[in-house]
């Protein structure tokens, strides 16, 4: 599809300025215009994850699920993921870990942060370097949910009710997140606020096995989130 007038502008105008070739100044402006894709929030050290581990652009590595849409990549980068990952082949990047990947894309073509992160993510299982649901720190399940609760008063119940299933808990940041050890990995809390009276309640469970104990406690904490949604709304 033909760009816009004003875009092509944008990227010229960059292009004059920076220097960069016509995809490295388009990735740059597309990725002004459009928020990245959410990633669910990582496990991180520190007082907590920056709002961009919760919503938008993380310059983080994105959520272990499945890639964003094709569609989405030209859009952000310049080009289709075959193309990017035909471009990694002949630097021989198979040999690299995770982090050189990445930053070639930064460095070389000027690709944003997230998106350098989730095309290195699309390559490393494209050529059988990870699998699905498993990131740089291993495998993990990332799961999200809604609730008609202001943020203060969710974190509270949701920091009760995982205290409740916890070896131990690591770190609390109230209102706004919280680590656990489990039987099996361990935990990371995040709730975000929707307004006044709503707030998102994020969970990772990292540390796990393999694929088959990500999809194990998918289900169980999809259904654990739902039976706490359920009975916090209703009161």
């Amino acid at each position: 599809m033909t760009e816009s007038k004003h875009l092509k502008r944008r990227v010229r105008e960059r292009m004059a300025k920076t220097g960069e070739r016509y995809a490295a100044a388009r990735a740059h402006v597309t990725a002004k215009r459009e928020p990245d894709p959410p990633a669910a929030p990582e496990p991180v050290a520190g007082p907590g994850p920056s709002a961009d581990a919760v919503v938008g652009a993380t310059g983080r590595e994105p959520d272990a699920g499945p890639g964003p849409s094709a569609d989405a990549v030209v859009g952000a980068t310049g080009r289709e993921l075959r193309d990017w990952f035909a471009l990694l082949d002949e630097q021989e990047a198979t040999a690299w870990n995770h982090t050189q990947i990445a930053r070639w894309l930064r460095e070389q073509h000027g690709m944003a942060g997230w998106w350098a992160q989730s095309v290195t993510v699309s390559y490393e299982r494209a050529r059988g370097l990870r699998e699905v649901h498993e990131t740089a720190r291993g495998f993990e399940a990332a799961m999200s949910r809604t609730i008609a609760l202001p943020a203060a008063e969710l974190f509270a119940a949701m920091h009760e009710r995982l205290g409740a299933e916890a070896l131990g808990v690591r770190t609390v940041t109230p209102p706004r997140q919280a680590r656990y050890d489990l039987p099996e990995g361990r935990m990371h809390l995040v709730v975000e606020p929707r307004g006044e009276d709503r707030a998102t309640v994020y969970l990772v469970h990292h540390k796990l096995e393999d694929g088959e104990s990500v999809a194990r406690h998918k289900a169980r904490w999809r259904a654990w989130l739902a039976e706490a949604k359920a009975e916090l709304e209703r009161g």
